[in-house]
């Protein structure tokens, strides 16, 4: 009896399993399989698929939002200890202000975190996010990012806006962010108390970190910050060999002497760091403005309309041209006479012309040299061929270092710029080439 009750329970469960394997239930069961079942293979692991190219069938997710950073000590308010989902980032055009005598915008303040996190929002920028150092995002100047990386920050910008930006020369840096001003700093000849951001400047973030933009008074022109908190990147290569790109007007851990307006920073174009940024410029359009040639004199005023083409301790310096060995030759017009550089040495000349403007409007417009010498502005000519007028930035090796002698107009001789400085003629691989705004 009990033998027939073992064999009909056997018969039972082996039932019962057929059943579930015939409906798919193995896998619940634990996988197992009765061998000898006509029609039942033995259940194996699935097959491994194959591997995918995941740079094709996978998105690239964007990156998290950091939770919220510690307040500096002086960021007011604690912050909330939640940390909430971040609103998108809405595009907004930079705001930008007109220099006077000049043809060209920059901007009203460095480009921030939340300018550069809209074009990663729209997907520019080559989805670089800069890390913020825990300083926090939004109004404070973006920073950890390299001279190439704000290329692409450009590239973005002006398909976006349908305008060009650009960075600033150096002769367009210097004259904006001094705001007319010939002493070291914009505000005056010392460096003062809490008047921008730097080590030893007497703000609340010296030596510690960058400063909200906006956070001190702005210069003459109302650009604000144009001096500490973050380096400038300009356009301009340091040297020929354009290894290096210039920076301009210190940080908040350099010294006080790193943010006079003639002092030179350099950088290499891949670099990044916590205390360089960088501030836009727009060549403005204005209304064709004619151009003449008028006679100068030593001891009298300039005439009307004299047009800048460089500077030099602060001051500007005019374009003049002057006749000399069966040639006309441009140059700057100094201490009354216009300084030309020939065979090597330097000619201040007492008879001369000065380049003016008459009209309301900026006469041309400044451009790098790798445009070519189409529809450059002639300036003179030597042995019946052409001098086109170029500016160049001119600089020697002294004791203490690099020396900066400012920017000079010169003449263009085998695709480099010639211009006087220090009684001889100075050759210069890397300048810009003056267009006219007329035809």
């Amino acid at each position: 009896m009990r033998l027939q009750r073992r064999i009909s329970l056997a018969v039972l469960v082996f039932g019962v399993t057929v059943l579930l394997q015939g409906r798919g239930y193995g896998d619940e069961l634990g996988g197992f399989s009765v061998p000898g079942v006509q029609g039942q293979k033995p259940l194996s692991p699935e097959p491994t698929p194959p591997a995918r190219d995941i740079h094709r069938s996978i998105k690239p997710k964007p990156h998290p939002e950091p939770p919220a950073p510690k307040p500096a000590d002086n960021a007011g308010d604690a912050a909330p200890t939640a940390v909430q989902t971040p609103a998108p980032v809405a595009f907004m055009a930079p705001e930008m202000v007109a220099i006077p005598n000049r043809s060209f915008e920059i901007g009203k303040y460095t480009v921030t975190f939340a300018e550069w996190d809209a074009c990663l929002a729209d997907g520019g920028c080559n989805g670089y996010r800069p890390d913020d150092q825990g300083w926090g995002r939004g109004r404070q100047p973006v920073i950890n990012v390299s001279w190439n990386d704000v290329q692409a920050y450009l590239q973005w910008l002006n398909h976006r806006t349908g305008k060009v930006y650009r960075l600033p020369t150096e002769a367009e840096w210097e004259y904006a962010a001094g705001g007319g001003t010939a002493d070291d700093y914009w505000w005056g000849s010392e460096v003062g108390d809490n008047n921008a951001n730097c080590k030893s400047c007497g703000s609340r973030w010296d030596g510690k970190m960058t400063a909200p933009v906006g956070s001190f008074r702005p210069n003459a022109f109302g650009l604000y910050e144009v001096l500490g908190n973050v380096w400038q990147m300009c356009q301009d290569c340091y040297q020929s060999s354009c290894d290096e790109r210039t920076v301009r007007g210190g940080s908040w851990d350099k010294k006080p002497s790193h943010m006079t307006l003639s002092f030179r920073g350099k950088m290499d174009p891949n670099y990044r760091n916590s205390n360089t940024g960088f501030r836009l410029v727009r060549t403005v359009a204005a209304a064709p403005t004619p151009v003449a040639w008028l006679d100068g004199e030593q001891g009298k005023p300039l005439p009307v309309g004299a047009v800048v083409g460089g500077v030099e301790d602060g001051h500007d310096l005019y374009i003049c041209r002057a006749p000399f060995n069966g040639g006309v030759h441009p140059g700057n017009v100094v201490d009354g006479h216009c300084n030309i550089g020939w065979g090597g040495q330097g000619y201040p000349l007492p008879r001369y012309q000065v380049l003016t403007a008459p009209g309301p409007g900026p006469a041309g417009d400044w451009v790098a040299q790798t445009t070519g010498l189409t529809g450059a502005f002639v300036a003179g000519q030597e042995n019946g061929g052409p001098l086109y007028l170029c500016q160049a930035h001119y600089q020697d090796s002294g004791l203490l270092g690099r020396i900066d002698h400012g920017t000079h107009t010169g003449k263009v001789i085998n695709g480099k710029c010639n211009v006087e400085w220090g009684g001889r003629e100075q050759v210069i691989e890397t300048f810009s080439l003056f267009h006219l705004r007329h035809p």
